[in-house]
């Protein structure tokens, strides 16, 4: 058996223990009852009971999270929920990019060679325009808030280059960490919940003005 047929069996081998984890994952969630509404309570739960390792296992749930592609915003509220505006927020900020960077490389590994073969036209101009500018491109893609994860697996099979990547993500994300762990931080301080529309209404108006810098003419 050749070097590339190995290569292949085991990233659909990994591909299916992905899937597999992850359909296991989602359905314990949905066995365990808790809606959506429901998840920053029960993460808060779940991290005070566990003291001092509770900061590890927090980041470490987030980075779980992306692989199973549950939602991203309950576990940034959590954050500020648990420990107030401030330091929810250093923690918030710490999960997400490892969660950004773990959804990527994911997406590298396993994916990226499939995409590189299979690429529409569409797929095509959207990878160049990516790679174009991978900085910038990462850091607009998270101030215009969309979806986190499938930012996080575009780039990852897009093939854009990682430390690009990962520090247009790191600035990008800055604003929404703020936006949501202030938000779950108001019910310990309500003056975070005014940082937190502050900072959202701060972060679209900074996208809108960049983009619009950046765009050719």
């Amino acid at each position: 058996m050749s070097a590339a047929s190995r290569q292949k069996i085991l990233r659909v081998g990994l591909l299916a223990l992905w899937a597999l984890a992850a359909a296991g994952g989602l359905y314990a969630w949905w066995r365990s009852g808790i809606p959506v509404t429901g998840l920053p309570d029960a993460l808060r739960t779940l991290v005070a009971g566990a003291g001092a390792w509770g900061p590890a296992l927090y980041c470490g749930a987030f980075i779980l999270r992306a692989l199973t592609l549950a939602p991203a915003s309950p576990f940034v509220l959590a954050a500020g929920l648990i420990w107030g505006p401030w330091l929810g927020m250093f923690w918030a900020l710490v999960g997400i990019n490892l969660s950004a960077w773990a959804a990527y490389g994911v997406a590298r590994v396993l994916g990226r060679e499939w995409v590189a073969q299979h690429e529409t036209p569409w797929m095509k101009k959207a990878e160049e325009r990516l790679k174009a500018a991978p900085f910038f491109s990462s850091m607009i893609l998270r101030l215009i808030f969309i979806p986190f994860d499938p930012v996080n697996y575009a780039c990852g099979l897009a093939g854009i280059p990682f430390l690009p990547y990962a520090a247009g993500t790191a600035l990008g994300v800055l604003p929404g960490g703020m936006t949501f762990a202030f938000f779950g931080g108001a019910w310990s301080d309500p003056r975070a919940l005014a940082i937190s529309i502050g900072v959202l209404v701060l972060s679209l108006v900074l996208a809108k003005t960049l983009k619009a810098r950046h765009q050719p003419g």
